[in-house]
């Protein structure tokens, strides 16, 4: 199974099944409406939690769930109380956390409690101008919102000497690995974009990267 996106929407492809020609299943994404009543119990979940709660596709949800390897899986979805709250929704939208981009990585969420908005590419927008507080340089091969972009910074001493160097690798649908460079490339950071986190990750890795970027948005912020 895999997902693609075309002018109509975003859709998947089932590989799986024994058929002459694969069947496709398409769903309108930034064209939707999102009724302002889920957003409102997404944020109160997240206000709770403390996590960040997403507006889900219940098609793909339902086609990842049949997928399931185990009954436990099953029953997470079915099962689950944030669905019983709106059932009216149910067969378009379901609200749920990150777990659910589990059985589908390449997914794509309606809305996020994190950048709160459901136009898909303003939510890259939003990624990329917080990268770019921080410091980080777009790579020149970033060729737009439907592909992976990349980000870099270098930390140099006074002497413009290499010290440390952070890469960042954006996905279309907000996913976000952090590589931490210095001796060897270790990844620090791989999961849906998180303000807090990725500065909190970058603190514990490099201190003297974590001012750095913290210089860079604090100069930033009283350039505007």
């Amino acid at each position: 199974m895999k997902i693609i996106d075309t002018g109509k929407g975003i859709g998947f492809i089932d590989e799986d099944t024994e058929q002459e020609k694969p069947h496709e299943t398409f769903f309108t994404y930034e064209k939707s409406e999102i009724p302002q009543e889920l957003i409102d119990n997404c944020e109160r979940t997240t206000s709770l939690t403390g996590e960040t709660y997403f507006i889900f596709d219940s098609e793909i949800t339902k086609k990842v769930i049949s997928n399931s390897s185990t009954r436990e899986e099953k029953l997470a979805y079915l099962t689950g109380e944030l669905d019983k709250e709106l059932d009216k929704y149910n067969d378009t939208y379901h609200i749920g956390g990150v777990e659910f981009f589990e059985g589908f990585p390449s997914r794509f969420s309606y809305y996020d409690t994190e950048t709160k908005l459901t136009c898909r590419y303003k939510k890259v927008d939003l990624v990329i101008e917080y990268f770019d507080k921080l410091g980080f340089t777009k790579s020149q091969f970033n060729y737009g919102a439907e592909y992976e972009q990349s980000f870099y910074i270098e930390i140099r001493d006074d002497d413009n000497k290499f010290i440390e160097k952070f890469i960042v690798r954006l996905q279309p649908n907000l996913f976000v690995k952090i590589i931490y460079s210095s001796d060897s490339n270790v990844t620090i950071y791989n999961g849906f974009f998180n303000k807090d986190k990725i500065v909190d990750t970058i603190s514990k890795v490099s201190l003297v990267g974590y001012e750095c970027i913290m210089r860079n948005a604090k100069l930033e912020k009283l350039l505007k």
